[in-house]
Formats: structure tokens, C-alpha cells, sequence
């Protein structure tokens, strides 16, 4: 395998892998020698079998005087590059953390492979089956939770008497990682890495390639598995809008399908020029019926979050960055007093005030969303206010005390 193009070819020392002297720097004073003869030049190169700089194997590897003097001669950073699974060498450090300290688990922040580890979950549904959402096949009020039989994780089997034996099904999913429903429709990221829908289809919200369900002659009640997705492309996390659908995938691509308005989905339907044809129908119908991938300024960038509203969305990805597109009638998008609020943006747009912050969540409401960030900190903007503003918290600690705000 050739030298990662990223190194320096101008350092004849790095091997055939990219790997450098200072890749290997196993003491503080050797790291701090190897800068002083100018290696500081080479401080962010990467190897190439895992994209890892310096201060990646620094951290992995524990040599934590190495990595301070990495970051303080080197001018190495904790947040960047991101190595080839999208961690950056902070997340290294987070990781070893969390092995140390198993109490950290519940703050594991969404630019780690939180996804991959989670444990395969059964799911339940209950309200208003009205809009066929409810992936049970009832279409009436359901006032009791009811599972989703065909995402259980396993199930018993029926008996020739159509008893309940002791046998038991183990379901093609194998239970569900995340799920999101919303007023017409539901989504299923399951442990197998495939996507499932559900709901009434009218403007390809479901994503499936059946002209009838696109169409709304036909409604969805239980489950079924949108193509595309599966062993080489796995589902971790979805998002389902009103009138659209959003996905990332484990290399941190990001999907969406559906009514195409105001630019929510993240692409101009046109403009597709691997499918002309396929590219021309979602223009005149304007909608997209099947997954496609959103690009723009993700193209580069590992999605790890997503979130979809009625008429946009928003994305969180690996280096912390949140990016908005969409309708941007209220403010909705984040992008503060630019004279931009009563314009749609129909491409991923970073939101700039909330840098150098890192984002470890977001959700999306119909006019204005939340993001958190990982010092701890709750942000929102929309609803005719477009700069993200840190939200007050007020903690009530009983009916004889004083409320306070932090």
C-alpha cells in the first residue's frame, strides 16, 4: 500500500506506510527533540493504514507527556484530523476514559462508535393509527403499547395448536438500534444495519421503490425494508419529518427521500447527473422516492446525528460541527442575522455561532430547534429569532427554596 497522500514528501523518513519517527516517539524528551530538528512540519501527517496522526497513537498508546508536548510545541489538536473510522484523537482519549471509568458510559458523546455498540432493542407503539404510523396494522386508536412483532429481537414460536411454545423466532433484523416516528410515517435503524418503514407514503417519505405507495394509493402497516441499505451500507441513526426522511449510515454518510420543499432534503432534485432520467421524474413530481445521498459540504464529513422537521433538517457530524438546510421562514436554520431568514438553502450549511463549540445533539421542532453541546450547554434558535442563544436553566430544588439559573 502506497504512503498516505497526506504525508509530507518531503520527509524521506516516514516508511511505506507514512509512519514517521515521530509517530514512534515513546518519551517526552525524544518528541520534543524530533520538533526542535523540525518535525513539526509533519506533526498532523497521517499513516496509512488508519489515517492516525502523532498524537493519535500518543493517546492510544497512554504516552500522555508525548501528546502535552505534542500540543504545546507541536500545535497538534485534540479535534482534528479525524483518522479513517471519523475519530478524532480526542475520541481516542475519551475511549480509553470510558474503559477506565466504566460509570462514563451514559456520556458517551455521538462522534464515537456509540452507535455500533448498542444493544438491539424491541419496539413499541401506541396513539392514533389514523395515518397507518403505528407498525402494528392497526388503524384505530391504540391506547396500550403494542410491539412491532416483525422488528422483535426474537419472539416465541406458535405450536401446531397455535399455542406459544418454547421455541423461538430470531427475527431477520435482529431488533432495532434507533428509531423515529412522525405524523405520517415511522423509521427503524436495526441491528443488522438495515432500514425499515412504515406509515403512508404519498411523496416518497418511506423511501420505497413501489409507485403505488409513492403515490398514496396504497399505505404501509407493518414494517418493510427500504433497499439499499444492509451489510455494506449500515443504518445507525434516522430521523422522520413530516414529509421527509433522514439517515446516516457507520462511515458517516447521510441519506435523505421525500418531498424536496424549501431545499429540505439537501440537494437540488436536478441535479443528479448519475440518473437522468430518475433525476427529471423527481423534478416534475417534486420529490425523491428512494434514499439518496446528501453532498455538498458533507461530502468530506462523517454524520453521526440527524434531525427532520416539517420543512427542514439538521445534521450533527463527527468534529462536533452542526449544519442546517431547508426552510428558513422563522430562523429555523441557525444562521443568525445574515438577511437570509426568509430564504431556503437547499445545500448543508455550517451554523457558525456555534463554533468553536463541539455539538453532541440536536432535535428539530417546526420552528425552532435545540442543540447540545459537550461542555454541557443547551442552545436554540427559530421561532423569529435565527441566532442560537444558550439556553437559561432553571433548577427547582423543592417548594421552600430559590430557583437558580445556571
Amino acid at each position: 500500500m502506497p504512503r498516505s497522500p497526506s504525508s509530507s514528501s518531503g520527509d524521506a523518513r516516514a516508511n511505506r506506510w507514512g509512519v514517521t519517527p515521530l509517530h514512534l516517539a515513546s518519551s517526552p524528551r525524544r518528541a520534543a527533540r524530533l520538533l526542535a530538528r523540525g518535525a513539526s512540519s509533519i506533526v498532523a501527517d497521517v499513516d496509512a493504514e488508519s489515517g492516525w496522526t502523532p498524537l493519535h497513537r500518543a493517546l492510544h498508546r497512554g504516552h500522555l507527556r508525548v501528546a502535552a508536548v505534542l500540543l504545546e510545541r507541536g500545535g497538534a489538536s485534540l479535534h482534528s484530523p479525524a483518522d479513517h473510522r471519523g475519530r478524532t484523537p480526542l475520541d481516542l482519549l475519551t475511549a480509553r476514559c470510558k474503559r477506565l471509568l466504566p460509570w462514563t458510559s451514559a456520556w458517551t458523546s455521538p462522534w464515537t462508535s456509540q452507535q455500533r455498540e448498542a444493544t438491539p432493542c424491541d419496539v413499541y407503539s401506541w396513539g392514533s393509527g389514523v395515518n397507518f404510523q403505528l407498525g402494528t396494522g392497526a388503524v384505530d386508536d391504540a391506547p396500550a403499547p403494542r410491539r412491532l412483532d416483525v422488528l422483535a429481537v426474537a419472539s416465541p414460536a406458535p405450536d401446531d395448536d397455535d399455542e406459544m411454545s418454547d421455541a423461538i423466532i430470531h427475527h431477520s433484523g435482529g431488533g432495532v438500534l434507533a428509531v423515529s416516528c412522525s405524523k405520517f410515517h415511522g423509521l427503524a435503524a436495526c441491528a443488522d444495519g438495515t432500514l425499515r418503514a412504515w406509515g403512508h407514503g404519498r411523496g416518497g417519505r418511506l423511501g420505497l421503490r413501489d409507485a403505488k405507495i409513492h403515490d398514496g394509493d396504497e399505505a404501509v402497516l407493518l414494517p418493510r425494508r427500504v433497499r439499499g441499505f444492509g451489510v455494506r451500507r449500515r443504518v445507525v441513526t434516522v430521523a422522520a419529518g413530516k414529509h421527509h426522511s433522514l439517515v446516516a449510515t457507520d462511515d458517516g454518510e447521510c441519506y435523505a427521500w421525500g418531498l424536496a420543499a424549501d431545499g429540505r432534503l439537501g440537494y437540488v432534485l436536478e441535479d443528479d447527473a448519475a440518473d437522468v432520467a430518475a433525476a427529471a421524474a423527481a423534478a416534475e413530481t417534486g420529490s425523491q422516492p428512494t434514499p439518496r445521498r446528501v453532498r455538498g459540504a458533507l461530502e468530506r464529513r462523517r454524520v453521526v446525528a440527524v434531525a427532520a422537521s416539517n420543512r427542514y433538517s439538521v445534521v450533527v457530524t463527527s468534529d462536533g460541527e452542526a449544519f442546517s438546510f431547508g426552510c428558513n421562514a422563522r430562523g429555523q436554520l441557525g444562521h443568525g442575522q445574515t438577511g437570509i431568514q426568509s430564504a431556503h438553502i437547499a445545500t448543508p450549511r455550517a451554523i457558525e455561532q456555534l463554533k468553536p463549540r463541539r455539538v453532541a445533539s440536536v432535535s428539530a421542532a417546526k420552528h425552532h430547534a435545540v442543540a447540545t453541546t459537550a461542555d454541557g450547554a443547551a442552545w436554540q434558535w427559530g421561532r423569529g429569532d435565527s441566532s442560537a442563544t444558550r439556553v437559561r436553566c432553571v433548577l427547582y430544588t423543592g417548594p421552600h427554596t430559590t430557583p437558580s439559573a445556571w
